[in-house]
Order: C-alpha cells, then sequence, then structure tokens
C-alpha cells in the first residue's frame, strides 16, 4: 500500500491494527476464558510492564498530530509534523530494540515465573510427596495426577519452511488485495477509513485471533495477554515507525498525523484498556466491554467520510 502510494490506508490499517488486538481479540479471549471460569487472575507483575510500553507507543503516536494542530499554517505544519516524525520514528525503534533485550534477558535470568508458582494443594502434595516425608512416613512415593500441557512440536527446519511458506502466501495475497483497493472504495459503500481500520486489521491478524482465543479458553489469559498487548506494543514501537521510515528512503511523505477521530478513538483505547489490565482481575463482562468499544469504533468508521487533498497522509 505504501508503494501505491495509499498512505491514508496505512496510516489507518496501522491504528486499526491495535484496535482489533486491544479490543476485538482481548475481547473475545476474555470472553472465552469466562466460558469456564467466570473470574480471571493475571500476572499483574507482568502485565504492568507491558502496558508502561503500550501506553509509550501510543502516546507517542498522539503527539505528532497535537504537533499539527498547533501550527496555524497547514503546509508549516505538515513540514513541522512530517520532520518530528521521522526523527521519533528512530526514537521508537531504539525503545522498541530496548524492550526487546529487557524481555529476552528477563526470560533467560528468571525463566517462566507464573508456571514456577505453586497453589497451596500443589505445595502440600510436593510436601507429601518429598523423600524426607516418605521416610518418616513410611509411604511409598504417590504418581502425581496433574496433567501436563505439553504438545508436540515440531522441528526448526519445518518451522522455517512453513514460516517462510506463510510470508510468500501473504505477500501474493497483498499485491492482489492492494491493486483491488480503489476499486473497491469507487464502487462499494465502504469508506477508507473503514476499509483500513477495520476491514484490512481483521485479515492481517488472523493469528493473534486464533492463538489468544485459543490459550485462553485452556485458561492462559496470562498468554493471551501476552499476545494481544504485545501485538500493540510492537505496532506502535516497530512497524510504525518502520512505516514511516520506509516512506522517507522511497521518498513519499508520510508522516504519523492521524485525524481527529482516530485520535480520540486511540486515546479511548489505550485509557479503558490500562484501567482494565492494571486491576489484575477481569471477567467475561468486560471482555464484553471492549468488544463493545470496538463495534463502536467500526460504526464510526463506517460513517466516516472520504479525505482528500492532503499530502503527507
Amino acid at each position: 500500500m505504501l508503494r501505491e502510494g495509499h498512505l491514508r490506508i496505512v496510516l489507518a490499517s496501522l491504528l486499526g491494527s491495535i484496535f482489533v488486538n486491544l479490543l476485538f481479540i482481548l475481547g473475545l479471549a476474555i470472553m472465552s476464558a469466562g466460558l469456564r471460569k467466570r473470574e480471571q487472575i493475571y500476572n499483574q507483575r507482568t502485565t504492568q510492564i507491558l502496558v508502561f510500553f503500550m501506553t509509550t507507543g501510543v502516546l507517542s503516536l498522539i503527539i505528532p498530530t497535537s504537533l499539527h494542530a498547533c501550527v496555524r499554517k497547514l503546509a508549516l505544519a505538515d513540514s513541522v509534523t512530517l520532520k518530528f516524525s521521522r526523527g521519533l520514528s528512530v526514537t521508537l525503534l531504539l525503545v522498541y530494540g530496548m524492550f526487546l533485550h529487557f524481555q529476552i534477558s528477563s526470560q533467560s535470568n528468571s525463566g517462566p515465573i507464573p508456571d514456577l508458582e505453586l497453589s497451596p494443594i500443589d505445595s502440600e502434595d510436593t510436601l507429601a510427596e518429598s523423600p524426607r516425608s516418605q521416610k518418616l512416613s513410611g509411604t511409598r512415593k504417590r504418581p502425581s495426577k496433574r496433567k501436563t500441557d505439553e504438545e508436540p512440536r515440531i522441528s526448526k527446519v519445518v518451522a522455517v519452511i512453513l514460516l517462510l511458506s506463510s510470508a510468500g502466501a501473504v505477500s501474493t495475497c497483498a499485491e492482489f488485495m492492494v491493486d483491488s483497493i480503489e476499486h473497491v472504495v469507487a464502487n462499494a459503500p465502504i469508506t477508507e477509513a473503514f476499509l483500513g481500520l477495520i476491514i484490512l486489521p481483521l485479515l492481517g491478524n488472523v493469528a493473534e485471533l486464533g492463538t489468544a482465543v485459543t490459550v485462553a479458553v485452556r485458561q492462559k489469559i496470562d498468554l493471551a495477554i501476552n499476545v494481544t498487548v504485545g501485538s500493540a506494543i510492537q505496532i506502535s514501537l516497530f512497524m510504525a515507525p518502520v512505516v514511516t521510515l520506509l516512506a522517507w528512503a522511497t521518498g513519499k511523505d508520510l508522516s504519523l498525523y492521524f485525524d481527529l477521530f482516530q485520535l480520540i478513538a486511540l486515546l479511548t483505547t489505550m485509557l479503558i484498556v490500562n484501567i482494565m489490565l492494571l486491576s489484575g482481575r477481569c471477567n467475561y463482562l468486560l471482555g464484553v466491554l471492549l468488544f463493545a468499544c470496538y463495534v463502536v469504533i467500526g460504526t464510526g468508521a463506517f460513517f466516516l467520510p472520504n479525505q482528500k487533498g492532503r499530502k503527507t497522509v
């Protein structure tokens, strides 16, 4: 889309991916988890780190638009916002690199902390099965009744082949999709905003949807949160800066300037998700509310008319 000059749809699809992950997919995951257990409790310490980075990325995407609003002359505002967006993109990539380093280093040093926590029942069983307790009681070790969630793993070669094949299939489909954008917008009752904010992100985040809902049904809400919020972090701190810098390298003026509807929707999404995740608990009703917020944003995008005449966006 960047190569063909669909700059507005590029920006809208970036924001749409954030909306899809934080509202639609996370909402469905929480609702799916609520089918078996009414209330879910997740690791609040890990979630706080994700929330902080997500907030940093979202607020960084908002700053160029606020800067644009502070400059009265339109041509000057576009020029200043464009330069600022390019410098901001470099900064966000550095922040994303530090985020990856922190994730990798903390994982290698501490390991999967949640998996090491034992419930009171597990602690009693472990104590009862220790060698000293067996010697004192004269009993033999009882076989564990806990079921493991281990699944068969594929080899690295097969994983790489599947990854490359999937990337090739997605690239081919993307070529056909981009070629049909102008025809769809011109002949179907679909605006550029609805196409970029809703349709394309839904199609592009099918993997996150399947993963988050599947693990949520298995009562692994921590993993579902990591998938959805982590994807939003990747989009705001990595994808948006990379697209901006790629546009700069190819001679296209793409800035991180969003319209008022997109800006308010992004702020609202960040506030709602932050309040929910920082509590450490969730239930199916919160998932319904997240899903409802996504429907509201999608309805507004459907009625948002196309914008013409702007070059930087």
